[in-house]
């Protein structure tokens, strides 16, 4: 019996290390862009560029391309088609709490979003 229980308590660990490792290293910050990252907070501002706040679970202060505003940040003016779908993306990806790939313009001051990679 004691052998049995053990046996199943070493699968329950390694099935968890198999499922739950791979998600939380997957996130990952460099560059201008944080890939497998999972969005915490879309905050709209009411102002005339339409600008976007984007929070995530990335650790965008790693990022050496583009500046993170409040160096937790990425941005996105809404006010091009082009734009209008990355947002529908953001909220895809938010709302259906899937890790998503976030890619910054190279040099911008608050890491404006250039493109994004969501997929299955």
């Amino acid at each position: 019996m004691r052998n049995s229980i053990t046996s199943f308590i070493n699968s329950a660990i390694l099935i968890a290390a198999f499922v739950i490792l791979p998600t939380a290293a997957g996130a990952t910050c460099a560059g201008k862009a944080c890939n497998g990252i999972y969005i915490d907070m879309l905050y709209p501002n009411n102002t005339a560029t339409a600008k976007v706040y984007i929070q995530t679970t990335g650790d965008e202060s790693l990022l050496t391309d583009c500046t993170a505003f409040n160096g937790n940040s990425f941005t996105l003016e809404v006010t091009t088609d082009a734009a209008k779908a990355i947002y529908s993306t953001l909220l895809a990806a938010l709302t259906a709490d899937r890790p998503i790939d976030v890619v910054g313009v190279t040099g911008s001051n608050e890491c404006e979003i250039a493109f994004v990679r969501y997929r299955r």
